[in-house]
């Protein structure tokens, strides 16, 4: 008798409801279906969707939690369905923020004259420019050690000091 009501009670529930509240068998049970759980009055219930706060909203949260006395937090989490690791998380983003937009310590950088950058490049160009008439010079020092032996005359070229 009690097998019947509770089957009469299950078809009525699945009527109202458009879910049948047996237990599936293993065979038909697949990945797709949800569990269900059944609260009181046996109305389902959906597990909830995942809030999201905006960094407003948790900046706010934060400031009202911390702003409480020490018997008044745990209330308060409880009112708004939040989790003292949800508190923490989001003081530990606000901290990290503060330090990265905090000023530098230490000296201050010097200004960089923008000319400094020319003039670091027309001494290199210089350094390269002396290297190479070194070089040449040794050229021209072994040309003439080569023509005397030899007996073929150079042509004499005349080079300033000034130019």
């Amino acid at each position: 008798m009690n097998n019947q009501n509770s089957s009469l009670v299950e078809a009525e529930m699945s009527e109202i409801s458009g879910v049948s509240l047996a237990p599936p068998h293993d065979a038909e049970r697949s990945a797709e279906m949800p569990a269900l759980a059944l609260a009181e009055g046996g109305l389902e219930v959906q597990p909830r969707k995942r809030r999201k706060f905006s960094r407003a909203e948790q900046l706010q949260l934060l400031r009202e939690y911390e702003a409480l006395a020490q018997g008044k937090k745990g209330l308060f989490l409880r009112q708004h369905g939040l989790y003292t690791t949800q508190i923490s998380a989001w003081r530990r983003l606000r901290d990290k923020r503060f330090v990265q937009n905090a000023p530098k310590r230490g000296r201050k950088a010097k200004a960089v004259n923008p000319l400094t950058k020319k003039l670091a490049e027309k001494d290199r160009q210089l350094r390269r420019a002396h290297k190479r008439l070194e070089f040449l010079e040794k050229v021209i020092e072994v040309q003439k050690k080569i023509s005397e032996i030899t007996g073929i005359p150079l042509k004499a070229i005349d080079f300033d000091e000034n130019d």
